[in-house]
């Protein structure tokens, strides 16, 4: 199973699936900060180099539906004091008319 030790591999799979791979940087007295893959870019309707990272973040979360918010904010305020990664994928995300 070295094909799934080979990072070029795994990249290359999950580009192909259209998988989009973002990550949220939150830091003490800094702003959030949203970095995507092209994929998620992509996915997102926009260019990947049209923002920065905080700009994405804002971009990004001023359009999600305040019906998901809910289940965001207690994810997003335990990335503050913690530092940890954490999966996120409240169901019925989807993107339409430009909100998420």
């Amino acid at each position: 199973m070295d094909c799934l030790n080979n990072v070029t591999s795994i990249s290359e799979i999950v580009r192909k699936a259209n998988i989009g791979l973002w990550a949220i940087e939150a830091k003490e007295g800094l702003p959030m900060r949203l970095y995507v893959d092209e994929v998620m870019a992509g996915l997102l309707g926009v260019d990947a180099n049209a923002y920065t990272p905080e700009e994405m973040f804002k971009f990004v979360f001023s359009r999600v539906d305040e019906r998901y918010m809910k289940e965001i904010r207690p994810l997003s305020e335990n990335l503050k004091p913690c530092g940890t990664a954490v999966y996120l994928e409240p169901s019925g995300w989807q993107t339409q008319n430009g909100s998420v």
